[in-house]
């Protein structure tokens, strides 16, 4: 997709982050199977964050589908016009939902900015960059879609800044 043009490099980096994440667990990794270990999956109990993140990429893969069948039939001039302000609708609610789970083409949640701002701290010259002030272009994408969802989940709060985090959905386990 980068060699036809189709992705920027930007975009190209996101899709690898999810096709290496993803793949871990069909060709066992050892990254994959340590997380697995890790959580209650081994013990045959619920796991919430891995069933979590499994429910996010299925809903963020079924809204691409959905916006790609939208383009589709607007570039075919199939008219379905109250149709597609229905699907719209579904569309941008899935957004609003689950948006927190940053994709392929969503933007940066504010933990994202959090996370960014904190690691461009350089307090002994004096340097505090407020999670506000990060441009959605520097935000740094996680590597793994996992452990971000875990922080996700877990209010912080970076001393030297002040710089602080509430999680909109806070669950005592999520620390690791």
């Amino acid at each position: 997709m980068r060699l036809n043009g189709r992705l920027n490099k930007k975009t190209a980096t996101r899709v690898v982050v999810h096709y290496n994440f993803l793949s871990g667990y069909t060709h066992s990794t050892h990254e994959a199977v340590a997380s697995l270990r890790q959580s209650s999956w081994n013990n045959q109990v619920y796991d919430h964050y891995h069933s979590e993140l499994c429910l996010l990429y299925l809903a963020h893969l079924l809204q691409m589908h959905l916006e790609l069948a939208l383009r589709y039939f607007r570039f075919r001039k199939i008219s379905i016009s109250n149709e597609r302000k229905k699907y719209r609708a579904v569309s941008h609610e899935l957004e609003a939902q689950f948006g927190y789970f940053w994709f392929i083409f969503n933007d940066p949640h504010e933990w994202d900015r959090f996370d960014t701002a904190n690691r461009k701290l350089d307090f002994q010259n004096g340097v505090v960059i407020r999670p506000h002030e990060v441009r959605d272009v520097s935000v740094r994408y996680s590597e793994s879609p996992l452990s971000r969802l875990k922080s996700l989940h877990s209010p912080a709060f970076e001393l030297t800044t002040g710089n602080r985090f509430d999680s909109p959905f806070p669950r005592s386990d999520s620390r690791f």
